[in-house]
């Protein structure tokens, strides 16, 4: 799949996710992008999945006529984050067009 990184998460997580095609907004130059603007780009773009540190996006944002699914991470802790790579993994993989998935990490 492809996916993009929110800018509130580290660019570090793109290569613990191997299994799919990752780029962060930064990347692709949307670092200055807001919520509606950023799934706007990204879906302009293809890209099929979002991963964001934003657990509030849900009720910011109508994702019911979305293509692009969102997984807010909680909490967004890079170490945390790190460790739970399979999991990401798993949810991007669970993830259809427009869905919306909070991934509650373990620390």
């Amino acid at each position: 799949m492809k996916v993009l990184l929110d800018h509130n998460l580290s660019e570090h997580l793109k290569p613990l996710l191997t299994e799919h095609s990752v780029l962060t907004a930064l990347d692709m130059g949307w670092d200055r992008l807001e919520n509606g603007s950023l799934l706007r780009a990204a879906e302009s773009e293809s890209f099929d999945v979002m991963l964001t540190g934003d657990t509030s996006i849900f009720y910011q944002q109508n994702n019911r006529k979305r293509r692009i699914a969102l997984i807010p991470l909680r909490p967004p802790d890079w170490q945390v984050i790190c460790r739970s790579a399979p999991a990401i993994q798993n949810a991007i993989a669970r993830a259809t067009a427009g869905s919306y998935e909070v991934l509650n990490l373990t620390s």
